[in-house]
């Protein structure tokens, strides 16, 4: 049941195996109506609340873990199906019905079969699509999913445009570098540096430069999201469905990882230039 509803026991229990059964007046409570109920020091668990004019012992309390209307969740009072269809005569009906179909079945399938097998039992012709109401949260996944999408879209082509004017920027500036260091290369090479050698300190100054502007930049993206989370959890906010802001392990790695390859790429062109230094034209420009 808390996998259906979206729910976690925060005291007491859930429904067992003997509740539906032998149709024990047991209920499952929100958080909310014990509040309203009960009094803050008060156990709401072993205690009797009234429905309707009959009796229900109360059994657990629940929190919502749905996203967008946990309070309307937590409003609610759960009873066993067998003991709210015998308690207020309705056991020759049924109002509605939760499938979570197995995994690697699309819900809309599973509806569609839902559909198909309960016309085929009323005597209900399958074309006849106003017999049996249906919602399936499939629709509403997929559109949260398709705006998820397109901000990852968005947010890749941000982050390449910023990494490829990064790199730019880098390589501009190591070409400066090497302007400025003519004379410092052609002395290295005139007494015995070879050109990979070069290569090498030139690849070394740009990895180290973009390394420490992209570290840096982490740490202060870091301290800015742990700020943010701070000041919601202060003043008792909380983030919705999204979570609260952090930066992920994985996710700062391989940021890192990318800075680093593009500023070798970076540094490629003005590694390439610094080893095609001629060391007696370089000796002799002033």
């Amino acid at each position: 049941m808390e996998s259906i509803n979206s729910m976690r026991i925060i005291q007491g229990r859930s429904f067992n195996q003997r509740d539906e059964p032998q149709k024990r007046k047991v209920a499952i409570i929100g958080q909310r109506v014990r509040d309203q109920l009960f009094t803050k020091d008060e156990n709401p668990l072993g205690e009797d609340i009234t429905i309707n004019g009959i009796t229900f012992q109360v059994v657990g309390v629940f929190r919502s873990t749905q996203n967008g209307n946990q309070q309307q969740e937590e409003e609610r009072i759960y009873l066993p199906n067998e003991t709210l269809r015998y308690a207020f005569n309705q056991t020759g009906r049924i109002g509605s019905f939760v499938i979570v179909p197995k995994p690697g079945i699309h819900a809309r399938v599973a509806e569609e079969d839902v559909k198909k097998y309960l016309a085929q039992i009323n005597k209900v012709s399958p074309d006849d699509k106003g017999v049996f109401g249906s919602f399936n949260l499939q629709d509403e996944h997929d559109k949260v999913e398709g705006l998820f999408t397109g901000i990852k879209v968005f947010s890749w082509v941000v982050a390449i445009g910023t990494i490829f004017a990064g790199a730019v920027g880098v390589g501009n500036i190591m070409l400066i570098v090497v302007k400025e260091r003519t004379r410092e290369i052609g002395l290295r090479k005139a007494l015995g540096a070879t050109p990979g050698s070069i290569i090498a300190m030139i690849m070394q100054e740009s990895v180290f430069m973009t390394a420490v502007a992209g570290y840096s930049g982490l740490v202060v993206a870091t301290l800015l999201l742990e700020s943010i989370a701070r000041a919601l959890n202060a003043a008792g906010g909380k983030a919705g469905f999204m979570g609260p802001p952090e930066v992920e392990f994985k996710t700062a790695i391989v940021a890192l990882t990318v800075l680093v390859v593009s500023g070798v790429l970076a540094s490629l062109m003005p590694a390439a230039k610094a080893a095609a230094v001629n060391p007696i034209v370089a000796l002799q420009d002033e």
